[in-house]
């Protein structure tokens, strides 16, 4: 949970002190940005092979038994 902070805190540290909270928030940013897409990557197929199914099967079984 702390490790992207921590990273972002080390690159704050490698520039000069009026540019460490910029650079701090940036460094976070972009790599909160990067991790998030991957585990969005990751979860495509999982929603498509798994939760897709389930979704429609719960739903048509409930317009089955209303019609």
């Amino acid at each position: 949970g702390h490790l992207i902070h921590d990273w972002s805190v080390v690159a704050a540290h490698a520039v000069p002190p009026a540019l460490e909270g910029a650079t701090e928030w940036a460094s976070k940013a972009v790599m909160d940005g990067i991790l998030g897409l991957v585990l969005g990557l990751m979860l495509i197929p999982i929603g498509e092979k798994i939760v897709t199914p389930l979704w429609r099967s719960i739903f048509s079984r409930k317009s089955r038994s209303h019609a």
